[in-house]
């Protein structure tokens, strides 16, 4: 007698010998193959497989009145259920099922709202409210922190120390915000200032036929400068004087380079044009700056000739006119010719260049900046100011795109449909044959507290399809290494070992070794890598595990690594839904075995040998990092008791025989207090008197100034309708009563 069993059908067996029918509970379930064979194999009699069939079912619902009372005797526990969902393209969801089976798991239908043990699927399909222990879900609620590219780079930058993501983060812009679009404004053009000065010291180096006009060195000098100003030693100087530091970038300086081109630095109109309109805006200022002097040295000429004419009629002098009168114009004459050769062009254009640092001078400077540049981990990365522009939800290389113009990047960013960020492009990659590539590692994270680490044995590497230049940002086949995106290259071919654009790690570490001189994998690359995964797990932590139900959640990431041509290691991205479905024979050998070992980690939970690392050639996780335990302090709520426990503290109790005041010397005392108090009411009245004399005394010596300098009939002069403006303006005080009750002006004659 044959009997089958398919996934998701009900299995029955035939009638026993006592007339009843056994069979599974109304939910569907499966057996696995070998449970089969082992319940309807040769020489099994009836009451063996009885037995044998509520341990295979995990279940002692079965029909009978004899069952039920055995049941009741000797409960069984009840088998564990998972359920199964998503596309099945995607990941090799039928290594998935094989393995739960093959531990007695029993398959649920994706469409029934039952209770189940595992889930395995999609992030939207789980009912995070009803989620609670001991149920498995493989997403973390909220691991968008950490999967999408403006949660990771948000969360990167904001994490504290020991976690510095300059090291192994390229700069990454959300541009989401206006605030955001003007950071990123900032850093793009300090970052092209510092491309403009690197580039031209090479070209000093190479002695360059063409290089970029001085003009350009110098304004990026300035805007570098800025940016570089230690605040702290501002602080800290002799003066300690208040000090506006702006990092912006003006707008003729960006003119100018904006204007700078790599590919023909010497074409920069921008910069002498520039030159022209900043000594027209210092000639105004010098003009502006001489007019007002002038006109302060008039009024004070005016001033020594009223005091000139009160001497003459209080003192009757008897001086010729003559005498006086080279006095009082020979100055102004001389001052108005000093002003016209203080302004006169010739010179402003011979002593402009002198002002600004040129030849070797302008070398030295800028050698010095550089040499502070380099201290920044990301100074190698930066040599054509290029970035890339990533969609902050998408996947596979959708809608990515490379660029090195400001105004493009901010046309894209305005996107209504789709929301960006703006990453530093690695100009310097280490190339394959003169291919850039990249590094897909599998991570398995099995708890958040504590934080519990798996780092795969193995990985592989993905290719790019063209020669790696930065003549064309729109070649998708040459800045993108995405599997699903070389698959549409003519040349494509899986079973062609250099155009199926992927490498096992084995033949990438000898290249490595072969470039270098040394296993620069096993010694520097493999462990940056992990470093940058405990790193950046540990910057998202807290936030994965704020959800109640976080306990309740695993996930295996793809993360994506490059490597620079100094062997740095980078984080690119991190993927929570990762392809596990094999592509060709690179991909065919791990990522079945990647996902069984990733069950058995969840399932069986770890070995002793995963803290060792895995031989050649062996495929499985490596524990790689445990955190500490962190108890979770319980909310006010819970009825914590905040309660201080202790013994009041009283002062001494004073001796029986100490000697009490007297009531004479309490109304001494009490006197005395309050002649202090009187007097200091005094002197502040004292105080606010003199300031009042003062101010009063000011105002009047103003109008007599006012009146001996205009004179009663000069109404229509500029300076008396400025003083009158001023007066009602408010700046002249209300006449105040002081001193006997007269005002201020009529006190004195």
């Amino acid at each position: 007698m044959a009997f089958a069993a398919s996934r998701g059908s009900r299995f029955e067996l035939p009638p026993m010998g006592d007339g009843t029918r056994t069979r599974a509970r109304s939910t569907p379930r499966a057996l696995s193959v070998g449970s089969l064979s082992q319940l309807l194999g040769t020489g099994v009699s009836l009451r063996e497989r009885r037995k044998l069939l509520p341990t295979l079912l995990g279940s002692t619902s079965c029909v009978g009145p004899a069952s039920t009372k055995n049941s009741r005797r000797s409960p069984v526990a009840q088998a564990k259920t998972f359920v199964i969902t998503g596309n099945p393209e995607c990941a090799n969801l039928e290594v998935v099922r094989q393995e739960l089976l093959s531990r007695n798991f029993v398959e649920l239908d994706p469409e029934s709202r039952s209770d189940f043990d595992l889930k395995w699927g999609p992030r939207v399909k789980v009912d995070w409210k009803t989620l609670s222990p001991p149920k498995l879900v493989n997403h973390f609620e909220c691991d968008s922190e950490l999967t999408t590219k403006s949660g990771l780079a948000e969360n990167l930058q904001a994490a504290s120390s020991p976690v510095d993501s300059r090291s192994f983060y390229p700069a990454c812009f959300p541009l989401d915000k206006a605030s955001a679009l003007q950071e990123f404004a900032l850093e793009f053009k300090y970052s092209k200032a510092c491309c403009v000065l690197k580039e031209w010291l090479s070209h000093q180096d190479k002695t360059a036929k063409e290089t970029f006009q001085e003009g350009v060195v110098r304004t990026a000098l300035r805007v570098v400068k800025r940016r570089l100003a230690d605040i702290d030693a501002k602080l800290y100087s002799d003066t300690n004087e208040a000090e506006q530091v702006d990092f912006r970038v003006k707008r003729k300086e960006w003119d100018i380079l904006l204007a700078a081109d790599f590919d023909a630095p010497q074409n920069n109109v921008a910069s002498s044009d520039w030159q022209h309109e900043k000594l027209r805006r210092k000639l105004l200022n010098e003009k502006n700056k001489q007019f007002i002097e002038q006109y302060d040295r008039k009024l004070q000429q005016l001033a020594e000739q009223v005091k000139v004419k009160k001497r003459r009629s209080t003192k009757k002098l008897k001086e010729p006119e003559e005498e006086k009168m080279p006095t009082e114009t020979g100055p102004l004459e001389e001052d108005e010719q000093e002003d016209k050769e203080d302004i006169d062009p010739e010179e402003e254009e011979t002593s402009e260049p002198l002002e600004e640092p040129t030849g070797s001078e302008l070398r030295q400077e800028v050698e010095e900046v550089v040499e502070s540049l380099k201290q920044h981990p990301q100074f190698d990365l930066n040599q054509r100011n290029v970035w890339i522009l990533k969609p902050a939800n998408s996947l596979r290389g959708h809608g990515i795109i490379v660029e090195n113009d400001l105004d493009r990047i901010f046309q894209q960013a305005r996107n209504k449909t789709c929301t960006y960020v703006c990453q530093k492009y690695i100009e310097n990659p280490l190339l394959i044959g003169a291919r850039k590539h990249d590094i897909r590692q599998w991570v398995l994270v099995t708890s958040l507290n504590p934080l519990t680490i798996y780092f795969y044995s193995e990985c592989y590497i993905r290719i790019a399809a063209n020669e790696y230049t930065l003549d064309d940002f729109a070649d998708r086949f040459t800045h993108l290494t995405h599997t699903i995106i070389m698959k549409h290259h003519p040349n494509y071919n899986p079973d062609d070992e250099d155009w199926r654009c992927q490498w096992t790690q084995e033949r990438y570490r000898r290249l490595l070794h072969e470039s270098s001189g040394r296993d620069v994998w096993t010694e520097k690359v493999r462990p940056a890598m992990q470093q940058v995964v405990i790193a950046s797990l540990q910057s998202v932590a807290e936030v994965l595990s704020r959800p109640q139900n976080s306990s309740c959640s695993f996930q295996l990431f793809g993360y994506d690594f490059m490597v620079d041509a100094d062997y740095n290691v980078w984080l690119l991205e991190v993927n929570d839904i990762p392809l596990m479905q094999a592509c060709g024979p690179v991909t065919s050998r791990l990522c079945d075995s990647c996902v069984r070992d990733a069950i058995s980690v969840v399932i069986d939970g770890p070995g002793p040998d995963r803290r060792e690392p895995a031989e050649q050639g062996t495929l499985k996780f490596e524990l790689i990092h445990e955190g500490p335990k962190i108890p979770k302090l319980p909310g006010l709520h819970a009825g914590v008791d905040l309660s201080i426990e202790g013994q009041k503290v009283s002062l001494p109790k004073k001796a029986a025989g100490t000697p009490q005041p007297s009531p004479h010397s309490l109304v001494r005392l009490s006197a005395r207090r309050v002649q202090e108090l009187q007097d200091l009411v005094d002197r502040r009245r004292h105080r606010e008197d003199q300031e009042v004399q003062k101010k009063a005394r000011q105002q009047r010596l103003r109008r007599l100034l006012a009146k001996k300098l205009l004179g009663p009939k000069s109404t229509s002069s500029p300076c008396l309708n400025d003083w009158k403006a001023m007066q009602s303006d408010g700046d002249e005080p209300a006449a105040m009563v002081v001193d006997g009750g007269q005002p201020p002006s009529s006190r004195h004659t």
